[in-house]
């Protein structure tokens, strides 16, 4: 299933959206995810997608409770949740553009390339202009050339060794990109509770009542959970115990989330899962990174 016009991409709102940081927001957090699943953790029937909240800081940019910069000033713990806000928010753009391509890739690789092809314009035309500043902001090289490279072989219709190397030379610069980031480990985990959030939202526009309704939509969301998984196992290697508990967690909820892509081209007879299943695991996966600072 196709669609004819080419969908707008999803960007995440910086600064604004946080991530939950005190002990009442993980009970909030808990409270607000508990309905999502039964005793087995599969989503249970009639929860409603929108049950599970983004978490909004409506004063972020002011430095919360302290003002500008909190009571510490602009350098004190105001300035500092910023600044970490800002690199979680980095690092889950540059996953935008990864789930993409590997959504684009993923299709070429498997004999479809006019899907394919939307996937790989999206980062190509329109995310990537607006994460260029942030890529000079903080000196992570400019890798425009290697996204026209990978979207002209899809393009084109090149060999898959072809394409398959051209996206490989793309993920190498994400990850350069992604070494510019501030924040650590902490931020990379909050990064992955940001995109797979993003794909909870993708994945109630393509499915409805268990039905695949928009694929390109779908496939976004199967490509951010990859992308977040990606990322995860990255961390998996951390010398800190605190940082491999938190995988541990955030790997039982991606186990959980696989249940709801049974492939990535399902058939028209496939039932498919509810968003909240993505949101409820989000959820999770934010209470677990709570513990890395």
């Amino acid at each position: 299933m196709t669609k004819e016009a080419t969908p707008s991409p999803r960007r995440i709102e910086p600064r604004r959206t946080l991530l939950l940081g005190t002990a009442a927001a993980v009970g909030f957090a808990t409270a607000a995810a508990a309905p999502a699943f039964a005793a087995n953790g599969k989503a249970e029937a009639g929860y409603a997608v929108k049950s599970v909240p983004s978490i909004v800081l409506a004063e972020a940019s002011q430095g919360g409770e302290g003002g500008e910069g909190g009571e510490g000033g602009e350098g004190g713990e105001g300035g500092a949740a910023r600044a970490g806000a800002e690199d979680s928010h980095f690092l889950a753009e540059l996953a935008i553009v990864e789930g993409h391509l590997r959504a684009g890739f993923a299709l070429y690789d498997s004999g479809a390339p006019d899907m394919a092809k939307p996937h790989m314009k999206h980062p190509q035309d329109e995310i990537y202009a607006e994460l260029k500043p942030q890529l000079q902001s903080r000196g992570a090289e400019d890798f425009s050339e290697e996204l026209s490279t990978l979207a002209a072989a899809i393009e084109g219709g090149k060999p898959v060794p072809e394409a398959k190397a051209a996206f490989d030379k793309v993920l190498h610069e994400l990850e350069e990109a992604r070494e510019k980031a501030g924040g650590g480990e902490a931020s990379r985990l909050k990064a992955v509770v940001l995109i797979v959030r993003e794909a909870a939202e993708e994945y109630e526009e393509g499915v409805r009542n268990g039905k695949l309704v928009e694929a390109h939509e779908y496939q976004d969301a199967w490509g951010f959970v990859q992308a977040a998984r990606a990322m995860t196992e990255e961390l998996s290697h951390s010398t800190r115990p605190e940082v491999r508990d938190a995988v541990a967690a955030i790997n039982e909820q991606f186990d959980v989330i696989a249940d709801a892509f049974p492939a990535l081209q399902p058939g028209e007879d496939s039932t498919l899962l509810e968003a909240s299943v993505l949101l409820g695991a989000a959820a999770r996966m934010e209470i677990a990174s709570l513990s890395v600072k």
